[in-house]
């Protein structure tokens, strides 16, 4: 069985970070996928298919955890890293994603339900 944990950073920076969190948890996303490097963004990297690819091919059996920063941009937390908070939400609350899930049979669970399912899988 696959289990993924979707984990979101930074809640209570701002307002706006805190409005997409809440959103992509409220969407049943989120329970926490993208860096820059030399100082340049690559949203090709964080897009819906990107993500999509990688749930189809480097999910296997247990439990994976990818982290993401989603948000919306918000003036009063300076970051270089805005737009790809917007992007990462995208991509995290696309119908797409929820597709794949269950196209490829990864249950969403939360860090609480791991040592449940860790008790589980050495009986």
């Amino acid at each position: 069985m696959k289990f993924l944990a979707i984990n979101g950073d930074d809640f209570d920076a701002t307002p706006g970070i805190n409005r997409r969190l809440v959103e992509a948890h409220q969407r049943d996303i989120l329970r926490k996928i993208y860096r820059r490097w030399s100082g340049e963004t690559h949203p090709e990297q964080i897009g819906v298919e990107s993500l999509a690819r990688m749930l189809e091919t480097e999910i296997g059996e247990g439990f994976t955890e990818p982290s993401s920063d989603p948000g919306y941009d918000d003036p009063s937390y300076p970051t270089g890293y805005s737009a790809e908070r917007e992007t990462e939400s995208r991509t995290l609350c696309s119908p797409r994603i929820g597709e794949v899930l269950a196209e490829q049979s990864i249950q969403r669970i939360y860090y609480h339900e791991l040592a449940e399912l860790q008790v589980s899988t050495t009986r």
